[in-house]
């Protein structure tokens, strides 16, 4: 386990990083254009974010289920080159006319900038795919730091920016759509992907059984994404924006997590189904007590940090956060289940889960809304996330027989992470993460 601890240090310092630039950048454009143009920034990234999470059809996770067939994986790579571009085209299409039907004329931004802001799902869709493939041929290091180029580009674009007093929305929006193409570059070049004869069988194949698990992913990942166009809906641009501070700091917690799920997430997809049980409760464990710290640290600082980062007229933000925080960590300590459960084969099961919390959500939010605003919202998702992580705990649970110690820290994760952040301090020999009888 030594060389799992030392990927997962590598893997912390990279995403650590890239959150940091992500943070830096939002402070820019916090200051720059106040919390209510924040806001509408905020609501055309998640636009294009929404028209990405449907439009991907879950192909990465269907990846997982088909990378044990090693003659499948070239055509695999190769058909994420196909498959990507042409699901962001009709899912950026399909958004813009919903979004131009469901508004009109009443959006507080132009048509050109909503446009540009949709040309992001087609780069970012193929990005995911082939991180996706890059992850399960264990090539972390390239998935790691090509998304730490991506957010690094969109910062120094921003400073350059501010340097000639250009900074609007209609400059931002198009900056963070050119740095989503970065890691895709890198991507391409690092990770040696070429065009092969279509295997046209295989991917409708992977397509439909991306497509059978979609449903219930994508409710997942809409949760808060529709929460925050609900508070600029309901409330206003500038709640929108105070919103949009807290679910970007919760990111803070979710980028220890999801390095322990990428670090994984390759012997999870390539080991027998009670070996890869084992590593999944392993990974589960030690996210758990990682992610607890983490969201211990951010809601401590946050009163401190919010002003001093982005400015007093964003304090309020701290609201929201408390809110997310409980929620969001249960959901967050258990993202290395999702994976085992890909490999079992019930997207019914799964759609079925995913969905009853998004409806939780859904109602939770229009009752607490009007009376809390986007701390009710807050409020809503994070019962709702805990909910689901604490339903796929149980599904994960039944279908293996381990005992619920199998996924909760103890111990011996204790030392483990701790040894694991001398490591990261005195650059000393990384910690073997003891193995539970």
């Amino acid at each position: 386990m030594s060389s799992w601890g030392t990927a997962t240090i590598g893997t912390l310092f990279a995403r650590g990083a890239t959150l940091m630039m992500n943070a830096m950048t939002g402070a820019l454009i916090a200051r720059q254009l106040s919390p209510s143009g924040r806001g509408t920034y905020y609501v055309l990234v998640s636009i294009a974010i929404m028209a990405t999470l449907i439009g991907n059809l879950s192909i990465d996770q269907a990846l997982v289920s088909r990378w044990q067939n090693v003659r499948d994986r070239p055509s695999l790579r190769a058909n994420c080159l196909f498959l990507g571009p042409i699901l962001g085209l009709i899912s950026a299409v399909v958004a813009g006319v919903a979004v131009i039907w469901g508004s009109g004329t009443a959006r507080p931004y132009d048509g050109i900038t909503l446009v540009i802001a949709l040309t992001m799902p087609s780069i970012v869709i193929t990005s995911t795919y082939l991180a996706g493939v890059l992850g399960l041929e264990g090539r972390i290091v390239l998935v790691t730091w090509g998304s730490f180029a991506g957010s690094a580009s969109q910062f120094v674009l921003l400073l350059l920016l501010m340097g000639t007093g250009g900074l609007t929305i209609g400059t931002a929006v198009p900056l963070w759509v050119l740095s989503t193409a970065v890691p895709l570059l890198l991507y391409l070049r690092g990770g040696r992907f070429r065009r092969v004869p279509l295997d046209l069988g295989l991917a409708v194949r992977t397509l439909t059984l991306g497509v059978r698990n979609h449903v219930g992913l994508v409710a997942t990942q809409l949760l808060l994404r529709v929460d925050l166009l609900m508070v600029d809906a309901a409330d206003s641009a500038q709640a929108a924006g105070l919103f949009s501070i807290a679910t970007t700091l919760i990111d803070l917690v979710f980028v220890a997590t999801s390095s322990l799920s990428l670090i994984a997430l390759s012997r999870q997809a390539d080991e027998e189904l009670a070996d890869a049980a084992a590593i999944t409760a392993k990974a589960t464990r030690v996210a758990g007590l990682v992610g607890a710290v983490s969201m211990a640290v951010l809601c401590g600082a946050a009163p401190v940090m919010i002003p001093l980062v982005y400015g007093a007229d964003f304090r309020d933000s701290l609201f929201p956060l408390l809110g997310l925080a409980p929620g969001l960590l249960i959901f967050n300590a258990t993202r290395p289940l999702w994976t085992h459960l890909l490999r079992l084969n019930r997207p019914g099961l799964a759609a079925t889960i995913s969905l009853s919390v998004f409806a939780l959500n859904a109602a939770l939010s229009l009752a607490l809304l009007p009376v809390l605003g986007g701390l009710g919202c807050a409020i809503a998702s994070s019962v709702a996330y805990a909910c689901l992580g604490i339903l796929q705990t149980v599904w994960f649970l039944r279908t293996t027989g381990l005992p619920v110690s199998a996924v909760v820290a103890g111990p011996a994760e204790v030392r483990a992470v701790l040894a694991m952040a001398g490591r990261l301090a005195s650059r000393r020999k990384p910690p073997v993460l003891a193995e539970r009888p």
